[in-house]
């Protein structure tokens, strides 16, 4: 029965292997375990190790319906203090490089990942307990173990550090499964948005914080409510970095004992992007990067009713102020995007998209877009390579744009004219062309 689990696990398709553990008694897979168990080190078998994962963590879903890996779990966990060392080793990595797939497991593996942690500990294995705890922290867990496995961190015995790392790490972990449940109970009913709307919108405890800022961002998917969410961050951005050019003006000594509410509101925003990487809030990447592109364009477009494009973008280029707060709004959403582009292949080319079309356009905001096409090329110089084709568009357009913003872009794709020969081969007949055209 070993050699025959064992090959069935080593398909691609488990459907046999399913079919094969259901055809069996409990009694049958508890004597198989057990005399596996007995005879670990027996020769020219199968290796214990590979036959439990095979019963207990291959399709977890469909082993949880059949009972069999919930009946091996209760037959393991009362025999993990008599097993070597080397083995609880090899079956702890083993759980949590499953864990660590992002996929549903059968949560009574948690039961015994908590008993061997506790096991190792108390044999003082304290170098393989702090390479586990690392290994478990950098993979990426699914939903569904969150709850279960703040109960299991629970009841392992961790140092002091190891403690607050793991608190730290499970409060993300579990905004981050409040805001995918969040996305799905609003696409079920779109009233909870308004409502979620209004919470936050009257709030009166302050600027709104990170998760706050999360959390509308999730609701800003709905396409009824986005516009309104938009318009609300938007003016509220604004606003809040006017109010601190006023304090800053006026009242300096303020920012010496209370921190400026333009500070912490960029960072929440800065800091929600940083999250969609480390923590897994997907549902905020699209939505922040539709943000970020409307604050860039509103910067860019006030103060610019009665000036041509030309001539604003002029203006922009040689009396920007550092301090202006219209200014910093924009900043703040260059610098969203450039953390998006740096951690989010799936918006990259979006990012490069909204980019051209300003730039193409002949935009108010095309300066402010250009400066972030040149964070972009000299921060990642090897992820632009992929996209040097969305570069090579604007080019084609380049004698046809004023000549402030021509300069800028000219500048943008310096770096770029020494790493890639093609590139620089391009611009130079795109330049001739340009030149016989005059």
């Amino acid at each position: 029965m070993d050699k025959e689990i064992f090959k069935l696990s080593k398909l691609a398709n488990k459907e046999r292997l399913i079919e094969y553990l259901n055809d069996q008694t409990e009694d049958e897979i508890t004597c198989l375990v057990k005399y596996k168990l007995d005879d670990y080190y027996a020769l020219n078998d199968v290796d214990t190790t590979l036959l439990l994962r095979a019963i207990i963590l291959e399709d977890k879903d469909k082993l949880e319906k059949a009972k069999q890996a919930s009946s091996v779990v209760n037959l393991i966990s009362p025999e993990i203090e008599l097993l070597s060392v080397s083995m609880l080793k090899a079956a702890c990595k083993m759980i949590i490089d499953t864990i660590n797939q992002n996929k549903p497991i059968q949560l009574r593996l948690l039961d015994i990942l908590t008993k061997i942690w506790n096991v190792l500990t108390a044999a003082n294995e304290y170098n393989a307990i702090s390479d586990l705890f690392d290994n478990l922290f950098e993979g990426k867990w699914h939903s569904q173990i969150i709850v279960s496995m703040s109960s299991a961190l629970n009841d392992m015995e961790l140092s002091n550090h190891q403690l607050e790392i793991a608190l730290k790490q499970m409060l993300n972990r579990v905004e981050g499964t409040v805001m995918l449940h969040l996305s799905f109970a609003l696409k079920q009913d779109q009233d909870l948005g308004n409502e979620l709307f209004k919470l936050l919108k009257n709030k009166k405890s302050g600027p709104l914080k990170l998760f706050e800022v999360a959390c509308l961002l999730t609701a800003a998917r709905i396409h009824r409510l986005q516009d309104t969410i938009f318009d609300f961050l938007k003016s509220s951005i604004i606003s809040v970095y006017k109010d601190n050019e006023k304090l800053q003006k006026r009242c300096l000594w303020i920012s010496e004992y209370f921190p400026l509410e333009a500070n912490r509101y960029g960072q929440a925003l800065l800091d929600v992007a940083e999250k969609s990487a480390t923590a897994g809030w997907d549902q905020v990447i699209q939505t922040l990067c539709q943000l970020a592109t409307i604050l860039i364009d509103t910067a860019s477009n006030t103060g610019n009713l009665f000036m041509s494009n030309e001539n604003y973008a002029k203006l922009r280029s040689s009396q920007i102020e550092e301090n202006d707060p219209i200014e910093q709004v924009a900043q703040l959403g260059i610098n969203i995007l450039l953390r998006l582009f740096k951690y989010h292949d799936i918006i990259r080319s979006e990012i490069l998209e909204q980019m051209t079309s300003r730039i193409v356009s002949r935009a108010n905001s095309a300066t402010n877009f250009l400066k972030l096409l040149a964070k972009i090329i000299r921060k990642y110089p090897e992820t632009v390579e992929k996209y040097v084709n969305n570069i090579k568009d604007i080019l084609d357009i380049l004698s046809f744009l004023p000549l402030s913003i021509a300069e800028h872009l000219l500048n943008a794709i310096q770096p770029l004219l020494t790493t890639n020969k093609q590139f620089q081969e391009g611009l130079i007949l795109v330049l001739r062309k340009s030149l016989f055209a005059k």
